[in-house]
Protein backbone atom coordinates (compact mmCIF):
# COMPACT_ATOMS: atom_id res chain seq x y z
CA UNK A 1 0.00 0.00 0.00
CA UNK A 2 1.65 3.17 -0.98
CA UNK A 3 2.21 6.01 1.18
CA UNK A 4 0.76 9.36 1.22
CA UNK A 5 3.17 12.28 2.23
CA UNK A 6 1.92 15.61 2.87
CA UNK A 7 4.79 18.04 2.54
CA UNK A 8 4.75 21.29 4.29
CA UNK A 9 5.92 24.74 4.12
CA UNK A 10 6.18 28.08 6.17
CA UNK A 11 4.67 31.44 4.39
CA UNK A 12 5.98 34.66 5.61
CA UNK A 13 4.88 38.24 5.15
CA UNK A 14 1.31 37.32 5.63
CA UNK A 15 -1.10 39.67 7.28
CA UNK A 16 -3.24 37.91 9.55
CA UNK A 17 -7.07 40.09 10.23
CA UNK A 18 -7.81 41.32 13.86
CA UNK A 19 -3.88 40.59 15.51
CA UNK A 20 -3.45 44.05 16.35
CA UNK A 21 -5.72 46.86 17.92
CA UNK A 22 -4.12 49.56 15.95
CA UNK A 23 -3.86 51.31 19.00
CA UNK A 24 0.16 52.00 19.03
CA UNK A 25 2.11 51.13 22.03
CA UNK A 26 -0.60 48.65 23.18
CA UNK A 27 0.36 45.62 24.11
CA UNK A 28 -0.13 42.21 26.26
CA UNK A 29 2.98 40.74 26.53
CA UNK A 30 3.79 36.87 27.73
CA UNK A 31 5.88 34.03 28.16
CA UNK A 32 6.38 32.50 25.72
CA UNK A 33 6.04 35.41 23.36
CA UNK A 34 4.13 34.27 20.07
CA UNK A 35 4.04 33.64 17.60
CA UNK A 36 4.27 30.12 18.50
CA UNK A 37 4.45 27.37 15.79
CA UNK A 38 4.88 24.04 16.10
CA UNK A 39 6.89 22.00 13.94
CA UNK A 40 7.22 17.94 15.41
CA UNK A 41 8.71 16.92 11.84
CA UNK A 42 7.68 13.19 10.86
CA UNK A 43 3.73 13.01 11.74
CA UNK A 44 2.44 9.29 11.13
CA UNK A 45 -1.49 9.11 10.84
CA UNK A 46 -2.26 5.58 10.82
CA UNK A 47 -4.96 3.97 8.59
CA UNK A 48 -7.47 2.57 11.69
CA UNK A 49 -7.93 5.86 13.42
CA UNK A 50 -10.89 7.10 13.58
CA UNK A 51 -12.62 10.04 12.20
CA UNK A 52 -13.15 12.71 14.82
CA UNK A 53 -10.00 11.45 16.58
CA UNK A 54 -6.80 13.25 17.54
CA UNK A 55 -4.36 12.04 14.55
CA UNK A 56 -1.79 10.16 17.32
CA UNK A 57 1.48 12.57 19.15
CA UNK A 58 0.05 15.64 17.56
CA UNK A 59 -1.13 16.78 20.49
CA UNK A 60 0.91 20.53 22.08
CA UNK A 61 -0.03 21.88 24.99
CA UNK A 62 1.22 25.62 25.57
CA UNK A 63 0.95 27.56 28.79
CA UNK A 64 1.21 31.52 28.56
CA UNK A 65 1.40 33.69 31.24
CA UNK A 66 1.70 37.74 31.16
CA UNK A 67 -0.01 41.14 31.62
CA UNK A 68 -1.20 43.35 29.36
CA UNK A 69 -0.14 47.61 29.72
CA UNK A 70 -3.37 48.87 29.03
CA UNK A 71 -3.10 50.93 26.07
CA UNK A 72 -5.28 49.03 24.08
CA UNK A 73 -8.14 49.61 27.16
CA UNK A 74 -7.97 46.90 28.96
CA UNK A 75 -10.01 46.28 32.06
CA UNK A 76 -10.09 43.79 34.87
CA UNK A 77 -12.13 41.47 34.02
CA UNK A 78 -11.58 41.29 30.08
CA UNK A 79 -12.03 38.18 28.39
CA UNK A 80 -8.83 36.38 26.92
CA UNK A 81 -9.77 34.75 23.69
CA UNK A 82 -8.83 32.43 20.63
CA UNK A 83 -10.04 32.57 16.96
CA UNK A 84 -9.45 30.74 13.97
CA UNK A 85 -7.80 32.89 11.68
CA UNK A 86 -7.26 30.15 8.71
CA UNK A 87 -9.44 30.45 5.79
CA UNK A 88 -11.05 26.98 6.09
CA UNK A 89 -14.44 26.10 7.52
CA UNK A 90 -15.79 24.02 10.41
CA UNK A 91 -15.31 20.51 9.38
CA UNK A 92 -19.11 19.15 9.44
CA UNK A 93 -19.90 16.59 11.79
CA UNK A 94 -16.64 18.00 14.19
CA UNK A 95 -17.59 21.40 16.13
CA UNK A 96 -14.59 23.47 16.58
CA UNK A 97 -12.58 21.43 14.29
CA UNK A 98 -11.21 23.37 10.88
CA UNK A 99 -10.20 22.57 7.51
CA UNK A 100 -6.83 22.70 6.90
CA UNK A 101 -6.46 22.42 3.17
CA UNK A 102 -5.79 18.82 3.16
CA UNK A 103 -8.41 16.70 2.72
CA UNK A 104 -9.09 14.89 5.91
CA UNK A 105 -7.18 16.57 8.24
CA UNK A 106 -8.71 19.29 10.88
CA UNK A 107 -7.12 21.64 13.00
CA UNK A 108 -8.46 22.20 16.60
CA UNK A 109 -7.52 24.32 19.85
CA UNK A 110 -8.59 23.23 23.10
CA UNK A 111 -9.06 24.63 26.10
CA UNK A 112 -7.00 23.81 29.72
CA UNK A 113 -10.14 22.37 30.66
CA UNK A 114 -10.43 20.45 27.44
CA UNK A 115 -12.97 22.59 25.23
CA UNK A 116 -12.41 23.09 21.76
CA UNK A 117 -12.48 26.47 20.39
CA UNK A 118 -15.07 27.56 17.94
CA UNK A 119 -15.22 30.40 16.45
CA UNK A 120 -13.43 32.12 13.03
CA UNK A 121 -12.92 35.02 11.13
CA UNK A 122 -13.34 39.12 11.96
CA UNK A 123 -15.04 39.75 14.99
CA UNK A 124 -15.34 36.22 16.33
CA UNK A 125 -16.81 36.14 19.64
CA UNK A 126 -15.30 32.73 21.23
CA UNK A 127 -15.96 34.05 24.69
CA UNK A 128 -18.19 30.93 25.63
CA UNK A 129 -14.79 29.04 25.65
CA UNK A 130 -12.42 31.63 26.86
CA UNK A 131 -8.94 31.01 27.99
CA UNK A 132 -8.60 33.36 30.74
CA UNK A 133 -9.64 36.58 32.39
CA UNK A 134 -7.62 39.53 33.25
CA UNK A 135 -7.22 39.98 37.14
CA UNK A 136 -7.10 43.41 38.64
CA UNK A 137 -3.52 43.89 37.90
CA UNK A 138 -4.23 42.76 33.67
CA UNK A 139 -2.25 39.96 34.45
CA UNK A 140 -3.40 36.68 32.82
CA UNK A 141 -2.60 32.65 33.05
CA UNK A 142 -3.73 29.81 30.43
CA UNK A 143 -3.06 26.72 28.83
CA UNK A 144 -3.85 25.54 25.07
CA UNK A 145 -3.58 22.84 23.40
CA UNK A 146 -3.08 22.59 19.64
CA UNK A 147 -3.57 19.47 17.84
CA UNK A 148 -4.90 17.84 14.45
CA UNK A 149 -8.24 15.18 13.51
CA UNK A 150 -9.25 13.38 11.40
CA UNK A 151 -12.23 14.03 10.17
CA UNK A 152 -12.22 11.80 6.85
CA UNK A 153 -11.76 8.18 5.90
CA UNK A 154 -9.71 8.91 3.61
CA UNK A 155 -6.61 11.67 4.13
CA UNK A 156 -5.63 13.27 0.62
CA UNK A 157 -2.04 14.74 -0.18
CA UNK A 158 -0.99 18.18 -0.63
CA UNK A 159 0.74 20.94 1.30
CA UNK A 160 -0.20 22.21 4.43
CA UNK A 161 0.13 25.82 5.05
CA UNK A 162 1.03 27.91 8.26
CA UNK A 163 -1.32 30.28 7.52
CA UNK A 164 -3.94 27.60 7.55
CA UNK A 165 -3.37 26.28 11.19
CA UNK A 166 -3.51 29.39 12.95
CA UNK A 167 -5.45 30.09 16.13
CA UNK A 168 -5.15 34.19 17.29
CA UNK A 169 -5.22 34.97 20.65
CA UNK A 170 -6.53 38.59 21.86
CA UNK A 171 -8.12 39.84 24.57
CA UNK A 172 -11.65 40.19 23.21
CA UNK A 173 -12.10 43.27 20.73
CA UNK A 174 -8.67 44.72 22.36
CA UNK A 175 -4.66 44.12 22.33
CA UNK A 176 -3.50 40.63 20.52
CA UNK A 177 -1.30 38.43 23.32
CA UNK A 178 2.30 38.23 23.05
CA UNK A 179 3.20 40.55 20.23
CA UNK A 180 2.48 41.72 17.08
CA UNK A 181 1.64 38.62 15.67
CA UNK A 182 -0.61 36.65 18.47
CA UNK A 183 -1.23 33.18 16.96
CA UNK A 184 -0.35 29.89 17.18
CA UNK A 185 0.20 27.48 14.34
CA UNK A 186 1.09 23.79 13.06
CA UNK A 187 3.53 22.30 10.66
CA UNK A 188 5.36 19.20 10.02
CA UNK A 189 5.37 16.56 7.09
CA UNK A 190 2.94 14.07 7.70
CA UNK A 191 2.60 10.26 6.26
CA UNK A 192 -0.69 8.34 5.71
CA UNK A 193 0.68 4.58 7.37
CA UNK A 194 -1.55 1.64 7.66
CA UNK A 195 -1.03 -0.08 10.32
CA UNK A 196 1.52 -3.32 10.20
CA UNK A 197 0.93 -6.62 12.04
CA UNK A 198 3.43 -10.13 12.57
CA UNK A 199 2.28 -13.04 13.84
CA UNK A 200 5.03 -13.91 15.83
CA UNK A 201 4.48 -17.31 17.17
CA UNK A 202 4.21 -19.29 13.14
CA UNK A 203 3.15 -22.76 14.42
CA UNK A 204 1.79 -23.21 18.14
CA UNK A 205 1.80 -26.84 19.57
CA UNK A 206 -1.37 -27.51 21.83
CA UNK A 207 -1.07 -30.76 23.79
CA UNK A 208 -5.16 -31.41 24.83
CA UNK A 209 -3.87 -34.21 27.12
CA UNK A 210 -4.96 -37.77 27.38
CA UNK A 211 -8.65 -38.57 28.59
CA UNK A 212 -11.04 -40.91 29.15
CA UNK A 213 -14.96 -40.96 28.52
CA UNK A 214 -15.10 -40.29 32.46
CA UNK A 215 -13.36 -36.74 32.03
CA UNK A 216 -15.78 -35.06 29.88
CA UNK A 217 -18.77 -33.08 31.71
CA UNK A 218 -21.11 -35.47 30.00
CA UNK A 219 -20.79 -38.89 28.41
CA UNK A 220 -23.65 -37.56 25.98
CA UNK A 221 -23.13 -35.48 22.62
CA UNK A 222 -22.11 -31.77 23.54
CA UNK A 223 -20.04 -33.48 26.84
CA UNK A 224 -16.47 -31.67 26.98
CA UNK A 225 -13.27 -31.87 28.74
CA UNK A 226 -11.31 -28.78 30.48
CA UNK A 227 -9.97 -25.63 28.27
CA UNK A 228 -6.79 -25.83 27.41
CA UNK A 229 -5.10 -22.39 27.02
CA UNK A 230 -2.65 -21.27 24.70
CA UNK A 231 -2.05 -17.80 22.67
CA UNK A 232 -0.53 -16.72 19.14
CA UNK A 233 1.75 -13.57 19.95
CA UNK A 234 1.29 -10.79 17.31
CA UNK A 235 4.02 -7.36 16.54
CA UNK A 236 1.46 -4.99 15.81
CA UNK A 237 1.51 -1.39 15.74
CA UNK A 238 -0.52 0.16 18.49
CA UNK A 239 -4.09 0.70 17.82
CA UNK A 240 -4.21 -2.31 15.58
CA UNK A 241 -7.48 -3.51 14.77
CA UNK A 242 -7.27 -7.94 14.21
CA UNK A 243 -9.98 -9.66 12.31
CA UNK A 244 -9.51 -13.22 12.50
CA UNK A 245 -10.77 -16.55 10.97
CA UNK A 246 -10.47 -20.39 12.80
CA UNK A 247 -10.88 -23.00 10.55
CA UNK A 248 -9.89 -26.65 9.51
CA UNK A 249 -11.30 -29.78 8.65
CA UNK A 250 -15.14 -29.69 10.18
CA UNK A 251 -16.13 -32.45 12.17
CA UNK A 252 -19.68 -33.29 9.75
CA UNK A 253 -22.05 -34.55 12.76
CA UNK A 254 -21.20 -31.01 14.96
CA UNK A 255 -21.03 -28.00 13.48
CA UNK A 256 -18.23 -25.54 15.03
CA UNK A 257 -15.94 -28.46 15.71
CA UNK A 258 -12.75 -29.60 14.00
CA UNK A 259 -12.84 -33.50 12.91
CA UNK A 260 -9.80 -35.55 14.09
CA UNK A 261 -7.71 -38.21 12.94
CA UNK A 262 -4.91 -40.41 14.13
CA UNK A 263 -2.24 -38.83 12.49
CA UNK A 264 0.97 -40.21 11.98
CA UNK A 265 0.19 -41.68 15.47
CA UNK A 266 -2.18 -44.67 14.52
CA UNK A 267 -5.83 -44.79 14.82
CA UNK A 268 -7.88 -42.18 15.06
CA UNK A 269 -10.85 -42.03 17.88
CA UNK A 270 -14.36 -41.98 17.21
CA UNK A 271 -17.53 -39.91 18.49
CA UNK A 272 -15.02 -36.69 19.09
CA UNK A 273 -13.55 -33.87 17.94
CA UNK A 274 -11.61 -30.36 19.16
CA UNK A 275 -13.65 -27.30 20.07
CA UNK A 276 -11.77 -23.48 19.34
CA UNK A 277 -12.74 -20.97 21.81
CA UNK A 278 -11.61 -17.51 22.67
CA UNK A 279 -10.18 -16.30 25.42
CA UNK A 280 -13.19 -16.04 27.44
CA UNK A 281 -14.25 -19.07 26.74
CA UNK A 282 -16.67 -18.57 24.23
CA UNK A 283 -16.50 -21.16 20.66
CA UNK A 284 -15.51 -19.67 17.80
CA UNK A 285 -17.99 -19.68 14.78
CA UNK A 286 -15.29 -21.98 12.18
CA UNK A 287 -14.90 -20.10 9.19
CA UNK A 288 -16.32 -16.55 10.16
CA UNK A 289 -14.61 -13.54 10.81
CA UNK A 290 -14.13 -12.28 14.13
CA UNK A 291 -12.71 -8.98 15.66
CA UNK A 292 -10.42 -9.47 18.24
CA UNK A 293 -8.65 -6.83 20.49
CA UNK A 294 -4.77 -8.19 21.10
CA UNK A 295 -3.45 -7.97 24.71
CA UNK A 296 -1.24 -6.86 25.99
CA UNK A 297 1.87 -8.99 29.29
CA UNK A 298 4.83 -7.24 29.87
CA UNK A 299 4.92 -5.34 26.28
CA UNK A 300 3.79 -8.30 24.17
CA UNK A 301 0.70 -8.50 22.16
CA UNK A 302 -1.25 -11.43 22.09
CA UNK A 303 -4.39 -13.67 20.99
CA UNK A 304 -5.29 -15.39 24.06
CA UNK A 305 -7.15 -19.10 23.03
CA UNK A 306 -8.90 -22.54 24.23
CA UNK A 307 -9.19 -26.15 23.06
CA UNK A 308 -11.05 -29.05 24.19
CA UNK A 309 -12.40 -31.78 23.29
CA UNK A 310 -16.38 -32.18 22.29
CA UNK A 311 -18.26 -35.05 22.43
CA UNK A 312 -19.89 -35.42 19.09
CA UNK A 313 -21.86 -38.51 19.36
CA UNK A 314 -21.91 -42.42 19.50
CA UNK A 315 -19.88 -44.38 19.44
CA UNK A 316 -17.31 -42.92 21.17
CA UNK A 317 -13.83 -45.28 20.51
CA UNK A 318 -10.57 -44.82 21.87
CA UNK A 319 -7.52 -43.95 19.75
CA UNK A 320 -5.45 -40.63 18.78
CA UNK A 321 -7.53 -36.99 18.50
CA UNK A 322 -5.20 -34.87 16.64
CA UNK A 323 -6.44 -32.03 14.59
CA UNK A 324 -5.13 -28.77 12.34
CA UNK A 325 -6.56 -25.34 13.05
CA UNK A 326 -5.58 -22.57 10.61
CA UNK A 327 -5.90 -18.60 11.75
CA UNK A 328 -6.51 -16.17 9.31
CA UNK A 329 -5.55 -12.47 10.80
CA UNK A 330 -6.44 -9.34 8.74
CA UNK A 331 -5.82 -5.96 10.51
CA UNK A 332 -6.22 -2.17 10.07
Amino acid sequence: MSAIMIFTRVLSGLLLWGLTSGLCGAACTSSPATPQIINPGMIVVPAWTVPGNDVLASEHSLSFSGQCDGGGGEQPGDTVIACFAGSGAEASGYPGVYATGIDGIGIALATGTGARIRGSGPGCDSRATPLATLDSDLAFNYSVTLSLVKTASIVGSGSLLDNQTRFAMTVYQKAGIGGASPYVSYIGEMQVRPASCDVLTKNVNVDLGRYTLQDFSSRQRGGVTKNIPFTLDLDCDEGAKVTLVVDGTRDSSAAGVLAVNGGEDGTGAGGVGIQMLNGAGYPFYLGYENVVEPQTSQGTLFIPFNARYYLTGDPFTAGYANAVATFTLTYQ
